[in-house]
């Protein structure tokens, strides 16, 4: 274990310390089912942010996330899940790095954001999601994004850009 991992680790409560009955507007995913249901049933595009409570950036990021899960709660539903718990979920949707937030448009993964840089860059491309630019020229309709079959996958790092990697052997 590395010594960033061993910070952290010992030193999560002084950056996040979550109470029972926290006013998060931004409501937490539980299960790959919940997941599921909630992207093939909701009638707005998903937002899901990939994060760890023990990442330091992803702490510093929440409120100004929970900032634009208010500002564009007419066109875009958050929700959030801890990348260290639902693993197979992290291998499946790709995510390298924690923060990430996957855009669901009609069931898919319409778009990934990560590499946030200020609550400017969040909000613009998030917009960008929900309210695109007029016709560009292009008539071919956006193809949804890959996704890989489950594997258990460990969050290494955090911040902006971290990698996740997985824990499967090259020997498969």
């Amino acid at each position: 274990q590395g010594y960033t991992a061993h910070f952290l680790k010992e030193n999560a409560a002084k950056f996040y310390t979550p109470q029972k009955g926290d006013a998060s507007s931004i409501p937490t995913i539980e299960s790959n089912s919940e997941l599921e249901r909630l992207i093939l049933t909701s009638e707005l595009p998903v937002a899901l942010i990939f994060f760890s409570p023990q990442c330091p950036y992803c702490v510093h990021l929440m409120p100004t996330t929970e900032h634009m899960a208010h500002e564009l709660k007419k066109s875009l539903s958050f929700y959030k899940i801890d990348a260290g718990t639902h693993q197979e979920l992290v291998e499946k949707y790709n995510i390298e790095g924690i923060p990430t937030i996957l855009i669901f448009k009609e069931g898919k993964v319409a778009e990934i954001i990560n590499h946030i840089e200020s609550k400017t860059d969040l909000r613009n491309r998030l917009k960008a999601v929900v309210e695109p630019p007029e016709h560009t020229g292009s008539s071919a309709p956006k193809q949804p994004l890959p996704v890989k079959a489950s594997a258990k996958a460990t969050p290494r790092k955090q911040g902006p850009g971290a990698k996740v990697t997985s824990n499967r052997s090259n020997n498969t």
